[in-house]
Order: C-alpha cells, then structure tokens, then sequence
C-alpha cells in the first residue's frame, strides 16, 4: 500500500508538473503570436513606406539585394535645381507646408521644362571642364541664373569616342 500511495503522490506531481508546463507553453504561445503580429504591422508599415518613396519596381530591387540601381529612358527629362534659402524656409514652417511648397514649384516647373530646348544637358562651365576629357560641349553663352548673376552655360552633346 505504501508503494501505491507512492506512486500516487508521484503521478499527482507529474500531473501538476504537465499542466503548468502546458500552461507556459500556451502564455509563451500567446506571447510569440502577439510578436509575431507586430513585426507583421511593423513590416506592413514598412511596405507603404518604401512605396510611397519609390517606385515598386526600385523597392524590390533593393530589397532583392541590388547595390547600383540605375535607369535609362530616352524620352525623359532632368531637372536639378538649387533653391535659394530653402532650409532657413523649410525650418520656419511645418512639414505639410513646405511639401505644399515644393509640390508647387515643381508643378509650376514642369511646363517650363517642356518649353525648354528637348533633349539638351546643360552645364556650368566649371562643370563642362571637369568633364571635358569624357565629353564634348557646345558653348551656349551667358546665361542669368538667379542668386548667382551672369554665368557662360554650355551644353552636353555627346561623350568622346
């Protein structure tokens, strides 16, 4: 009888011993689980981010791995602009602001870019003789720039053979 009422006490601990470890199993599940749920709404996030920067096909070029990502398409045009006292402007404003702000300037500048001569990359002449040994450039004379006075530009016009 003392063997029974051993074996007993010994089952009963065992038993007690498997509910708590089930019981840990089911709160570290929980735990994982609510892990899990927010790295996925973290990730999510994100996503919409990276998409609302980049164009989809960049971001899963990036995110495959690619280092150098670089496009050529023909028919495009590049503008390069400095504005004049941006960051004394933008810190004196509200984010929403000076997006507003840009988004009308470049809105605003996208018809002048299309009434500009097609097809043509124009340079200072600083720039023009830093790249002289790669490229051939036509003078297009002097030009007023704003903030910067009278300056001679010059235009790319093909790279040396």
């Amino acid at each position: 009888m003392a063997i029974a009422l051993t074996n007993a006490l010994l089952y009963e601990r065992l038993e007690e011993a498997r509910r708590l470890l089930e019981q840990r199993v089911e709160e570290r599940t929980r735990e994982l689980q609510t892990t899990l749920n927010e790295l996925s709404a973290a990730y999510d996030r994100s996503e919409r981010l990276l998409l609302n920067i980049l164009p989809a096909s960049v971001a899963q070029r990036l995110k495959s791995g690619a280092e150098q990502i670089a496009d050529r398409y023909e028919e495009a045009t590049a503008l390069f602009a400095d504005l004049v006292g941006f960051s004394a402007l933008a810190a004196a404003q509200s984010a929403q602001e000076t997006v507003r702000l840009l988004s009308d300037i470049f809105s605003s500048s996208d018809g002048a870019v299309g009434a500009c001569e097609s097809g043509r990359v124009q340079v200072s002449a600083a720039v023009a003789l830093s790249m002289a040994r790669s490229f051939e450039f036509e003078r297009r004379g002097l030009v007023s720039v704003k903030g910067r006075g009278e300056m001679i530009k010059y235009f790319l016009v093909q790279p040396r053979g």
